[in-house]
């Protein structure tokens, strides 16, 4: 091994998801000097756009919701801006499966009243609401449903909800932290339907997530971090593993690493980890390791993408997708219907699926092997959509660690992590396991965090 090659840095950043590739964007936009360090040869994390016989299979997050211009913004700078293609206007039908059936999801007042997916006793229960009292503090988001909407809305809107969001269970969700608009809804207007009738907007650009665009790229969503890697050139470090990191004075870091026969060594003022919190406990720490990250849990997750040249003749796929209740009984969480978003996910007059399975309702599903994921795949697409043919790709792909759960102690480990934030100035955590699970989320955070780890340099200069 030869000589150890030294950096000196305002900032480095562990981490190339598009946590660290935001957070690195926004730096450098401020010529705030940086090192980005990835133990993987890609960036990106789990965002992987893969072609395969004329279809485009996304083995991680399927699209973007455009909730406030800077994303526009940082789009735009990147030089992507002819390649956004925007999901099709029917992208606004969502279909529910009750018994069997796809019913589609209300849209608004008229068709909640005429659907089939709710009873009469629960249409009329919501004139209830307003006057249901609040509840206590740290209740679950089912808890908080079943109180004040009804437990019928529980099991056919909420739970297959959350399925599609956190491949979760509602039982085991946070209102304040997983639903934070609700859980403050009812604490500013002791009501869901007076606090939406009532709230006033932010003074703010952001965009309400039901009216925000879905959007992804012609290539798939890979494109996004495969620009913002030319983008950073030469700032980053691939395939690097770390194996000392210390703190030094008067207040500071030394991070040594090495890559392919070469050792490196980095020294920073501030220090940006935004790695998943599972990956926290593999790091050499030569201070008190924050141990409580392994307490985060994550759902495992595994995709079943199936792909047909002639889209075959049963349910028209005019929709986002479908989504599975738990009451239904079926070994999936739901079905996208990728093709019918954007276009060049399939060959033209073709079709593609993703089917969702396990999450942390089943995460023994999402444990099984390909052929048996495949099998279960196929089989619900038939029933479910009466696709009488067989598809002519198909493929699994399994994510162990895909979604943190923002379960009934996420309040407890948020507080852990300021606390352990305040006991080591220039320290700071990030990642969609806090600041929000979506793909929009990291972005839109990178921005906030490059102005948090900006003022803080400035504190130390």
């Amino acid at each position: 091994m030869g000589k150890m090659k030294s950096f000196s840095k305002d900032i480095l950043i562990l981490g190339g998801g598009i946590s660290g590739l935001s957070i690195g964007y926004h730096l450098k936009k401020k010529g705030i000097s940086f090192s980005l360090i990835e133990k993987e040869k890609r960036l990106g994390g789990v965002i992987q756009s893969v072609h395969e016989k004329g279809f485009l299979l996304e083995r991680g997050p399927n699209s973007l919701l455009n909730t406030h211009p800077h994303l526009e913004e940082m789009v735009k700078d990147l030089g992507l801006e002819k390649d956004i293609c925007f999901a099709h206007k029917s992208a606004k039908n969502r279909f529910i499966v009750k018994q069997g059936r796809l019913i589609p999801m209300p849209l608004g007042p008229f068709s909640f009243l005429t659907t089939s997916l709710f009873s009469w006793k629960t249409k009329i229960g919501l004139c209830r609401e307003p006057f249901v009292p609040r509840g206590p503090k740290g209740e679950s988001l089912a808890d908080f449903v079943k109180r004040r909407l009804g437990e019928e809305f529980l099991d056919y809107a909420i739970n297959p909800f959350v399925a599609g969001v956190y491949a979760a269970t509602p039982e085991n969700l946070s209102l304040e932290y997983g639903f934070p608009k609700l859980f403050q809804l009812e604490q500013d207007y002791g009501s869901l339907i007076r606090g939406a009738l009532l709230k006033r907007r932010k003074k703010d650009e952001s965009i309400p997530k039901d009216r925000a665009k879905i959007f992804s790229f012609h290539s798939g969503l890979e494109q996004l971090p495969k620009r913002l890697e030319e983008y950073l050139k030469p700032d980053l470090f691939l395939n690097t593993e770390i194996f000392s990191m210390e703190k030094i004075k008067p207040h500071g870091f030394r991070i040594q690493g090495k890559s392919e026969g070469e050792s490196f060594e980095w020294k920073c003022q501030v220090l940006i980890l935004a790695i998943p919190a599972y990956q926290y406990k593999n790091l050499p720490w030569k201070w008190e390791a924050p141990s409580f990250m392994k307490e985060i849990p994550y759902a495992p997750m595994a995709m079943v993408f199936l792909g047909y040249k002639n889209k075959p003749k049963g349910h028209p796929l005019n929709g986002y997708g479908c989504l599975v209740p738990e009451k239904e009984n079926r070994k999936i969480l739901g079905i996208l219907f990728n093709s019918s978003l954007f276009p060049n996910r399939a060959p033209k007059g073709g079709a593609l699926l993703t089917v969702f399975l396990g999450g942390s309702r089943s995460p023994e599903i999402a444990g099984l092997s390909e052929d048996e994921l495949v099998k279960i795949a196929e089989k619900e697409a038939e029933e479910l959509l009466e696709f009488p043919t067989s598809p002519d790709v198909c493929s699994a792909w399994k994510v162990p660690y895909a979604i943190p759960q923002y379960d009934l102690h996420h309040g407890s480990r948020i507080l852990a992590i300021q606390s352990y934030e305040a006991k080591h100035p220039g320290v700071f955590f990030t990642g969609n396991f806090r600041d929000g699970i979506s793909l929009s989320d990291c972005l839109l955070k990178g921005r906030e965090w490059a102005q948090k780890v900006e003022e803080e340099i400035k504190k130390r200069k």
